[in-house]
């Protein structure tokens, strides 16, 4: 376990606050699993309080808020969730996984507003679906 503590937190209001669980790569992307604050490890993991998020590599880019590193996005994806159950059923997820991940298997900001046709703050659907990365001690 790290001495610190990553956090998702919701870009658009910042009331949304979700810690990894795990992180790991599924097709063409690399995604975390994450658990909404607060919890407690006992509590079961339910879709009320869990979310599959593909990380996107900022490129030392700035959303405005949070890390330079990387950001999240909400999705939807059935594959990475079914394979983030069943890593935890397998007893493979890593809370620390966003620590050792490598960022060059995660799209880019620059791919996702390609797809976008706009800049991801431009976009509303992204907006609410977008988390930024910060860290705490």
């Amino acid at each position: 376990m790290s001495n610190s503590t990553d956090l998702i937190v919701s870009f658009s209001d910042n009331s949304a606050i979700f810690a990894p669980i795990d992180a790991f790569t599924c097709g063409m992307g690399l995604f975390a699993y994450v658990r909404r604050m607060p919890f407690t490890p006992s509590q079961p993991l339910t879709e009320n309080n869990s979310a599959i998020m593909e990380v996107i590599n900022l490129e030392n880019s700035s959303l405005g808020k949070g890390r330079r590193d990387y950001c999240f996005i909400a999705t939807p994806d059935i594959v990475a969730q079914a394979k983030a159950q069943q890593r935890s059923r397998d007893g493979l997820s890593n809370e620390d996984g966003l620590l050792s991940m490598n960022l060059r298997e995660a799209r880019t900001l620059n791919d996702i507003e390609e797809m976008l046709g706009c800049p991801v703050r431009e976009h509303p659907s992204a907006v609410a679906a977008l988390y930024y990365h910060d860290r705490i001690p």
